[in-house]
């Protein structure tokens, strides 16, 4: 009777050799199934992602049936302050202060037309006093539920934007990569936008003011560290991406930004004397950017409102 009970209770557990070959398993079972989770989670946000662009690209085309022409994206405004694309396209969709793009914008950083303020002003800029409160004057081109603005100062912090004014606007992709810097939840890096110059055919470096497309546009805010490494993205650096560019050489910046936006199909036809094509894709509408899932711009993971080679 007694040695019944005592195996009994030897049986009513597990060995340690069980219980490591268990364990094994379990390793070896996540091992297999997170990165495939982590791949599946990624393809869902790359198609958020082509869903916002979508949803700003629709925006766009209504705004240019209204103004028969898409936003500037120039990196400056018409007064030679620095204010790029990314927050050009901000306030097209949804003006500087979230509350409409007003008609009579030039797009100009200090939230004027030159003689009366159209926005809330950013902190420190043009008096309140002159603001056109005339609210039948704006107009949102996209709901805020399709977007993910945020203020420079919020990603970047007070005092790190650059030459750009902290308080204004730019669209955050959907890939959480940045700490709001008030809020601490993760936000979204900036939606570069680049508007194309019908007047020119060009799209290389070494003919730069030939060019459909400038990279300059949003060089500045490209060139801002990341906010969560402190370093610079590889499509500002010129010692990244494509190989052989002398960093020392300031000739080649830009050199990414013209090898991942030109048409391979086109460029692969030769002309008589052998010189590649080279041509921009969308040459007739824009190009929206976004950093991806690892928040760097100029890597494989970009995603850009058109199907990359």
């Amino acid at each position: 009777m007694k040695a019944s009970r005592k195996r009994q209770k030897r049986g009513a557990g597990f060995t340690i050799i069980e219980l490591l070959t268990i364990m094994s398993i379990i390793v070896i079972l996540m091992t297999i199934l997170v990165p495939g989770m982590n791949k599946v989670r990624i393809y869902a946000r790359d198609l958020k992602q082509r869903a916002q662009f979508h949803a700003i690209s629709t925006a766009l085309e209504v705004f240019h049936s209204e103004f028969d022409d898409y936003p500037d994206s120039g990196p400056v405004d018409e007064t030679g302050s620095p204010y790029c694309g990314a927050m050009k396209l901000a306030e097209a969709m949804v003006g500087q202060d979230m509350e409409g793009f007003h008609q009579d914008s030039h797009f100009r950083a200090d939230c004027t037309d030159g003689n009366i303020q159209l926005y809330n002003t950013p902190t420190g800029q043009i008096p309140p006093a002159m603001l056109n409160y005339n609210m039948q004057s704006r107009k949102r081109y996209l709901q805020l539920e399709n977007l993910n603005p945020n203020r420079l100062s919020d990603l970047y912090g007070v005092g790190n934007t650059g030459p750009f004014i902290g308080d204004l606007f730019v669209l955050s992709d959907v890939y959480p990569t940045i700490y709001h810097k008030l809020t601490t939840d993760k936000v979204g890096s900036p939606i570069l936008y680049y508007k194309p110059n019908p007047a020119k055919t060009g799209h290389s470096i070494a003919t730069p003011g030939e060019n459909v497309y400038d990279f300059r546009d949003n060089h500045q805010l490209v060139g801002l560290p990341v906010p969560r490494e402190g370093t610079r993205h590889p499509l500002f650096d010129p010692n990244g991406p494509p190989d052989g560019v002398d960093p020392q050489d300031t000739s080649q910046l830009g050199a990414m930004f013209y090898r991942m936006t030109r048409n391979n199909t086109l460029s692969r036809v030769g002309t008589a004397t052998g010189t590649p094509l080279l041509r921009p894709v969308r040459a007739d509408s824009y190009i929206l950017w976004s950093a991806g899932n690892d928040g760097l711009y100029g890597t494989r993971d970009d995603i850009l409102n058109f199907k990359q080679d």
